[in-house]
């Protein structure tokens, strides 16, 4: 018997990661637009803007909403959730990260999936960075034990941002982004699915 049969992956975390065709120009000047006359929140956020939950039905966001429906409808069937259930979106917002901002550790408690739309990515603005699940899996696997290290031993993955594209994970993963180390912002929208019966 050949040892690599002996081998089974307990465990996997998915995510999609996919490039769109949607017009991002229209988002980012609504997203500078808002920007001017609302002050947004703080919640994950560190030195940037983030905005409020804002309004699906808005045309400016019909394009981004029945892309990211049809993509975590998808990604509900390629893991086999129940067919009685589809994917709907929940909440989205806008961040904007300046020079230095960045999003600090989080998860999204009670949602299903969760994702990011990348409106504007100038070079070295800051990576999407994901946890491993297990938090006592660095103890064993590190930059002092593992030789090469892959999705069975890397305790994080890190994702470069691209305009245009989706990234789409389970909303449970915890999640962060780095410091933006370019000029010009780093804008994005985030945003939550929910089943819906």
């Amino acid at each position: 018997m050949n040892f690599e049969d002996t081998i089974i992956d307990i465990f996997k975390v998915p995510a999609m990661s996919i490039e769109t065709t949607i017009d991002v120009q229209p988002l980012l000047n609504f997203t500078y637009d808002l920007k001017s006359k609302d002050e947004g929140r703080h919640f994950s956020n560190v030195s940037g803007w983030q905005s409020l939950d804002l309004d699906r039905d808005l045309n400016v966001f019909k394009e981004f909403r029945s892309t990211v429906e049809t993509l975590a409808n998808q990604f509900h069937n390629n893991l086999k959730l129940k067919k009685c259930y589809t994917q709907t979106l929940d909440n989205f917002w806008i961040n904007v990260n300046p020079t230095g901002g960045s999003n600090k550790p989080h998860a999204h408690p009670n949602c299903v999936f969760s994702g990011v739309l990348y409106l504007q990515t100038p070079v070295g603005c800051g990576n999407l960075n994901f946890s491993h699940p297990n938090r006592n899996h660095c103890y064993h696997f590190n930059q002092d034990t593992v030789e090469e290290f892959d999705a069975r031993t890397q305790t994080s993955f890190s994702h470069t941002p691209v305009v245009g594209k989706i990234v789409m994970f389970p909303s449970s993963v915890e999640h962060y982004v780095d410091g933006n180390s370019s000029t010009v912002d780093r804008v994005s929208i985030a945003f939550n699915t929910k089943f819906k019966e």
